[in-house]
């Protein structure tokens, strides 16, 4: 065999196995939960401050829920979220949502919630701590 064709098949050998690794694997995972808390408080008041302490966690006034006001919390890998909210008044509430993988293997980046603590009452200042 002539050494160009034998080149030639090494590289296209090598191609092929390049996309077949490449190739798009399909999960079929369930689907991941957000963790949602009640801040108590007036339901009409908004909050004014929500924070996370962790860059993986994503938190936010989602609208009244009976009581206060509902915060959604999010994470994209397997933890705990520490979420500090507060109101205008400068009514501040810490509570912690823990996530965990809803499996191994390309489902181990969705999560979902398995524990969440009570909202507790803190002065406003502690946000300088997030």
């Amino acid at each position: 065999m002539h050494p160009r064709v034998v080149v030639a098949l090494v590289i296209g050998a090598a191609a092929l196995s390049v996309l077949a690794c490449s190739a798009s694997t399909i999960c079929n995972c369930p689907a991941g939960i957000d963790g949602m808390v009640t801040v108590p408080g007036d339901t009409s008041r908004s909050l004014s401050l929500v924070l996370t302490d962790e860059l993986d966690c994503l938190a936010w006034d989602s609208g009244a829920a009976t009581g206060g006001r509902e915060v959604t919390v999010s994470r994209n890998d397997p933890g705990t979220c520490h979420v500090h909210a507060e109101f205008m008044d400068q009514t501040a509430y810490e509570f912690t949502v823990d996530f965990a993988s809803v499996g191994p293997g390309c489902c181990s980046r969705v999560t979902t919630v398995v524990g969440m603590s009570v909202p507790q009452r803190v002065t406003a200042a502690a946000n300088a701590s997030m």
